[in-house]
C-alpha cells in the first residue's frame, strides 16, 4: 500500500490576489481558486478556546491534510476541503512538509484549522 492510497477527499487551494489599484494605501484583493486535488483530511482535534472578551469561547478544529506531491499551497492560503458531501474550508497555518519513501518525495502534509 502506498502513501498515497488512502486520498478519499477532494481539496482546493483559495489564495488571495491583489486585484485591481489601491484604496487609502490598502490593497484591493480578489479570492482566486486553484484546482481540485486528491487529499486526505485527517481531523487532530477539536478544542473550546476562550477569547478576549468574558463569555466568548469558540469551537476550534485543527487537522492535517495529506496530499500529493505538486500542489502548491502557502501558508497564508485557505483549503476548501470536500468530504463527502461537505464542504469545509481551512486555514492553512504550516508550510507544507515533504513526505518521504527512499530518498523520493511522494506527497505534502501540511496543518490546517478550521474556518467558522
Amino acid at each position: 500500500m502506498t502513501v498515497l492510497a488512502g486520498l478519499e477527499d477532494r481539496a482546493r487551494v483559495l489564495r488571495q490576489v491583489p486585484a485591481g489599484r489601491r484604496v487609502e494605501g490598502t490593497p484591493m484583493l480578489a479570492e482566486v481558486t486553484g484546482p481540485t486535488f486528491a487529499c486526505r483530511l485527517a481531523v487532530r482535534s477539536t478544542a473550546e478556546e476562550v477569547g478576549a472578551a468574558p463569555g466568548d469561547q469558540r469551537v476550534v478544529t485543527r487537522g492535517r491534510v495529506t496530499t500529493g506531491p505538486g500542489v502548491d499551497v502557502r501558508p497564508s492560503d485557505r483549503v476548501e476541503v470536500t468530504v463527502g458531501r461537505e464542504q469545509l474550508v481551512y486555514e492553512v497555518t504550516t508550510a507544507p512538509e515533504p513526505l518521504r519513501v527512499t530518498g523520493r518525495i511522494v506527497g505534502l502534509a501540511f496543518d490546517v484549522v478550521r474556518v467558522g
